[in-house]
């Protein structure tokens, strides 16, 4: 892991070498020899953290991520509290043996009131839980790794400030300030023993 600054800001590059212990099978999708990871480090303004490629173009966005079993269908997205001229992209497939995660970029529109926030993230996460998903989180740009390390807090940047599994129930430390706060190492340690039972009965 490398760390420094970028515009002001502390960032952590993680760069993941793909082998047989860390998801050799598990890139059907952005498949590369090296991945990785830039995690916007806790106290990240949100301006700079909370952005997506969306037709090429960097914007406002969020990227929501749901992990299930291969035999599991995929979920269309639905706005659910989302503002009215909210657009997502079709889900971007990863995947490996005995497990699949579904990425939608998603693009507010208008962007959820600070007192919606927490809500709005809440409704998309619990709707892909009741579909069948094991796990489902939000997270910025490049926070991912293959299983086994995905959502380990040992291995993952700090990228992930929302997320829900039926073992932890609803989790999320941000409240739409004006830094974004990710969830703790704690936090990451549940959610990657829940999602450890999808890969692991493979």
């Amino acid at each position: 892991m490398f760390t420094g600054q970028v515009d002001g800001h502390d960032v952590a590059l993680h760069v993941f070498k793909q082998g047989k212990n860390r998801g050799q099978s598990g890139t059907a999708a952005r498949e590369m020899g090296l991945r990785v990871s830039i995690s916007a480090g806790a106290g990240r303004p949100r301006r700079h953290a909370l952005t997506v490629y969306w037709r090429g173009e960097e914007t406002d966005g969020v990227l929501l991520y749901g992990l299930r079993d291969p035999g599991t269908e995929r979920l269309p997205f639905s706005r659910c509290s989302w503002g009215p001229g909210t657009a997502a992209s079709d889900p971007w497939l990863l995947h490996g043996p005995g497990w699949k995660v579904d990425v939608w970029t998603i693009r507010p529109e208008p962007w959820p009131s600070r007192d919606r926030w927490k809500a709005t993230l809440r409704a998309s996460l619990d709707r892909l839980l009741q579909a069948g998903y094991a796990v489902a989180w939000f997270a910025t740009e490049g926070d991912f790794v293959d299983p086994p390390g995905l959502l380990d807090p040992s291995v993952m940047g700090d990228g992930v400030y929302a997320a829900a599994s039926r073992p932890t129930g609803f989790l999320m430390r941000d409240d739409g300030g004006p830094e974004l706060e990710p969830l703790s190492g704690r936090d990451l340690a549940a959610l990657h023993k829940a999602a450890a039972a999808t890969w692991s009965s493979a």
